[in-house]
């Protein structure tokens, strides 16, 4: 068991100071187009009758798809076996040939790829950039990670007035018609504009999803 919080040179509490939420982009559930199931409960059910026979792609040990697919299995019950790369390209060229069955990765990664989508992993509603992609949560399957998200961040001693104006600029960019039409074209969702306060209790709350889940899957000591 590793001790993540040794291997990090700072301390996101500690050392910086939200500023705002800038886009999310769905979690996006993958299999190989010819594996032989075509929804979640099928790809659930055929992973308990052949456990320890697949494995399961990311793009790399300890990131968010990783996470995610341990995740995955713990919920759903299913032995698969981890096959880490050096980023999600890598990855999915294994997934198009085969190599590898399944994935779960951020959607701009996999949007474009010769694959199966079988579920996004969002709890609460589905993605606007692939809506003909079904929950997990729909399939009974609930407490996946939700959206991959991209946030601003500033050192601990920005004064509070600059973190204000920031945050004003950005919402402002991000409501330009500009930036709405070319977010989806990225793979990204738009996200309701939050304030530094807000998004520091987003953070606090996505921090500590994470923290449990790393303990669950028994991956890594979090204090």
């Amino acid at each position: 068991m590793l001790d993540i919080d040794a291997m990090l040179p700072y301390d996101v509490g500690r050392d910086f100071r939200p500023v705002t939420l800038l886009a999310a982009t769905g979690m996006l559930m993958v299999v190989n187009a010819q594996f032989p199931a075509t929804t979640l409960p099928e790809v659930i059910t055929h992973l308990k009758a052949h456990p320890g026979e697949y494995s399961y792609g990311s793009p790399g040990t300890g990131s968010t798809s990783h996470l995610s697919m341990e995740i995955f299995k713990q919920l759903a019950g299913v032995d698969v076996v981890h096959a880490p790369y050096k980023g999600s390209a890598p990855a999915l060229t294994d997934l198009i040939g085969g190599s590898i069955k399944l994935m779960i990765d951020a959607m701009p990664q996999v949007k474009a790829g010769r694959v199966r989508a079988i579920a996004i992993t969002s709890n609460d509603e589905p993605s606007t950039i692939m809506p003909e992609v079904p929950l997990a949560s729909a399939a009974g399957l609930k407490g996946l990670p939700g959206r991959a998200w991209y946030g601003m961040l500033a050192p601990k001693a920005t004064p509070t007035d600059i973190i204000d104006k920031i945050a004003a600029d950005v919402e402002s960019v991000l409501r330009s018609p500009e930036i709405a039409a070319k977010l989806p074209q990225l793979g990204l969702e738009p996200v309701k504009p939050m304030t530094p306060a807000e998004f520091g209790r987003f953070l606090d709350k996505e921090m500590a999803y994470w923290v449990d889940a790393t303990r669950r899957t028994g991956m890594y000591q979090v204090e």
